[in-house]
């Protein structure tokens, strides 16, 4: 990992991934714990797009998910189970979620517009939906 890869990490943890990580923290109702393997994440675009394919991708349905789930007390009881999140970098194309021990993993890797598809229909919808169900079978 270079010094321009490792600014812009620096630059996201600082101006996404921390408020990111409080908002989980708030629709969860407890802290929890972030387990995020960068340098994967890193191996797939040019840093010049990487906050737009991470965020739209992987956190925003991520916050969406949970979002959803801590609307009601079903929800919150199923968000309490999960204590750790991680985010991989190796599922190329598309995102695949699973819940194991406490942990939700998110794997993705999307490396241009197309293989993000839109953001805001079909195709963000659904993993909003691959990730709440992930967690809502595992714990239902």
């Amino acid at each position: 990992m270079g010094p321009k890869d490792k600014r812009f990490i620096a630059d996201f943890a600082e101006n996404y991934f921390e408020d990111f990580t409080q908002q989980i923290a708030q629709l969860a109702g407890h802290e929890i714990e972030f387990d995020v393997d960068w340098e994967t994440l890193l191996t797939h675009a040019d840093t010049d797009k990487l906050e737009s394919y991470w965020t739209r991708g992987c956190f925003d349905p991520i916050l969406d998910a949970f979002r959803e789930m801590s609307s009601d007390e079903s929800g919150l009881d199923i968000l309490e189970a999960v204590k750790c999140i991680c985010i991989r970098g190796d599922y190329t194309h598309s995102l695949k979620a699973f819940f194991d021990e406490e942990t939700l993993t998110v794997d993705f890797a999307f490396y241009n517009e197309t293989a993000l598809g839109d953001t805001d229909g079909e195709a963000y919808d659904g993993r909003v939906e691959m990730i709440q169900e992930c967690i809502e079978t595992n714990l239902a």
